[in-house]
């Protein structure tokens, strides 16, 4: 099952994946708007949503909320 399948996932991993590079390039201005916006998204995530993504977003763990919105393996944990 492809953990893109609830609503709002699209948006997560695109807010994810400019909050990773402002981070990575250290655009400091850019990191603050990239993770007020993954807060926010976060903020709204429902039962619909893997449980395992929902930990890693309240853990802050945003590369493995990454990995597992693309379906990639994290650390111990394969996809499926």
């Amino acid at each position: 099952m492809s953990t893109n399948s609830w609503p709002g996932a699209a948006d997560l991993e695109a807010a994810l994946e400019r909050l990773l590079d402002a981070i990575n390039q250290g655009r400091g201005p850019e990191v603050a708007a990239a993770l007020a916006e993954v807060d926010r998204l976060t903020a709204n995530l429902d039962r619909t949503a893997p449980a395992r993504l929902r930990h890693f977003m309240a853990q802050r763990a945003y590369q493995k909320a990454q990995a597992t919105l693309r379906g990639e393996p994290t650390e111990g944990h394969q996809p499926g």
